[in-house]
């Protein structure tokens, strides 16, 4: 059985797109050079947060980074990143590899030593399941 080549870069009509992914081991890798924690992954009552960067003793979150593949904007007003600012920390966006260096040192510079909103506080969030949201161009009512 032929395993097919890994194919970082996903073929799109506009051209080459880097994957979700590469970005977020990237700012991953750069994180790790200067000793950030972080946690891919979380899983809060909020949502799956593609990364949370931990305070100093790893008791809380002290910044949130959402990764998105190379092209695609972030919007601040979007459900998803509304759901994570109510955990009450700093919700950054990530769309390029290139950025995902400096992005790394502003939030080390920023945050490095906030205390950050502890696990329990986290915990305590109500999920956002059952909330009312308006939508589209009509402001409908939707149940999210």
């Amino acid at each position: 059985m032929d395993i097919p080549p890994v194919d970082y870069v996903r073929i799109h009509p506009d051209g080459p797109k880097i994957l979700e992914a590469n970005t977020q081991a990237e700012f991953y890798h750069h994180a790790r050079l200067i000793n950030l924690p972080l946690l891919l992954e979380a899983v809060t009552p909020c949502g799956r947060l593609d990364i949370a960067v931990l305070c100093a003793d790893q008791s809380g979150i002290v910044a949130i980074v959402e990764v998105k593949r190379q092209g695609r904007a972030i919007y601040g007003e979007s459900r998803q990143i509304q759901r994570y600012k109510l955990i009450g920390v700093p919700v950054y966006g990530l769309n390029s590899v290139k950025n995902a260096q400096r992005l790394v040192a502003t939030i080390a510079r920023k945050h490095r030593t906030d205390p950050g909103i502890s696990w329990a506080k986290i915990k305590t969030i109500e999920p956002l399941k059952r909330r009312d949201f308006w939508s589209g161009p009509d402001k409908t009512r939707i149940q999210y």
